[in-house]
């Protein structure tokens, strides 16, 4: 028998032995499972928006106004507790460039009605187009949806004195940062 085959004959149970016992040694072991959970918010497109209601072209009320609340049946913007979160404001679709101001636009012609967006009752903090357009709310333990509710107003006086009959629309984004 050649000297090769003596030798493997003799290597392979040895082998053989090393191997079983590396297995037999550790025959379980552990792996870490996590995961890392981030505060943050959930924002639901609201079906109800900010109506100024119905008026006839030739209304002249200089201050028509509307509210809308965050709450369950509108946004629904509900973070994490304890959350600091921004609510900004974007300009509408209609926005004036040279005067900044937002406006309504009838849904079929170029007839526009201005309108300003407040974040008091009082009507004496705006909602602005170039600046101060951001709310900064927080929520809390007890209520995670945040507390806050957008006040506008529309000049029925401005522009002509019988305006286009039809409806009058504007987009406004909202984005929430946290």
């Amino acid at each position: 028998m050649s000297m090769f085959k003596q030798l493997l004959k003799m290597t392979t149970p040895i082998f053989l032995l090393f191997y079983s016992m590396a297995c037999v040694a550790e025959p379980s072991a552990t792996i870490e499972v996590s995961a890392q959970i981030e505060a943050g918010c959930v924002f639901q497109q609201s079906p109800i928006g900010l109506n100024f209601g119905i008026h006839a072209s030739t209304a002249q009320e200089s201050t028509v106004t509307a509210n809308i609340s965050n709450t369950q049946q509108t946004w629904k913007i509900e973070c994490t507790p304890n959350t600091p979160v921004n609510i900004t404001f974007g300009n509408g679709k209609s926005v004036n460039t040279q005067t900044q101001n937002r406006r309504l636009k009838h849904n079929s012609a170029e007839h526009y009605l201005d309108y300003m967006l407040y974040q008091d009752a009082n009507l004496s903090q705006p909602i602005g187009t170039t600046s101060d357009n951001t709310l900064t709310k927080q929520s809390t333990t007890q209520n995670y949806l945040l507390d806050f509710q957008i006040y506008g107003v529309v000049d029925l006086s401005q522009g002509a004195v019988n305006k286009m009959p039809g409806q009058y629309t504007d987009d406004v984004l909202i984005t929430i940062t946290w």
